[in-house]
């Protein structure tokens, strides 16, 4: 087994020839990945709530939804150039950050989201047929 000395050595080393060029693409065979959901229109978004918001707290929910659906494109779009891994200088892989926004990024939309609806329309109740965001995708 190798020590942490010989380690941090390869390391150094691999990243010198990084830097130098003398080393090419870390990442061999980029697997290619591919959403399965669809991308939110903000045209159709923005129509939907456009005039159903009335007050301070409405809109500023609505902008936060807004921002995070432009966060949710770039970090699937990083997924998409980068792929979901990638090795470092010692040829050890590492998960790719952008998954880990996107989830975050996710997840906070989907609960402002509620917490919007939830405030404009208290009363109604849906069913399984008629999802709330199938209204925005593509």
């Amino acid at each position: 087994m190798p020590s942490s000395n010989e380690y941090y050595k390869q390391y150094r080393r691999g990243e010198r020839d990084l830097k130098n060029g003398n080393r090419d693409d870390l990442i061999e065979d980029k697997i290619e990945i591919k959403f399965k959901s669809k991308n939110i229109n903000l045209k159709h978004f923005k129509d939907y709530y456009k005039d159903k918001l009335k007050t301070k707290e409405q809109e500023y929910i609505f902008n936060n939804c807004l921002d995070l659906i432009e966060l949710i494109k770039s970090s699937k779009q990083c997924l998409e150039q980068e792929g979901a891994f990638s090795k470092n200088c010692t040829g050890s892989l590492k998960v790719n950050p952008a998954q880990k926004e996107l989830r975050e990024n996710l997840k906070a939309f989907t609960n402002l989201l509620s917490v919007l609806h939830d405030l404009l329309e208290p009363v109604e109740v849906e069913t399984k047929k008629e999802n709330r965001f199938s209204k925005f995708v593509k």
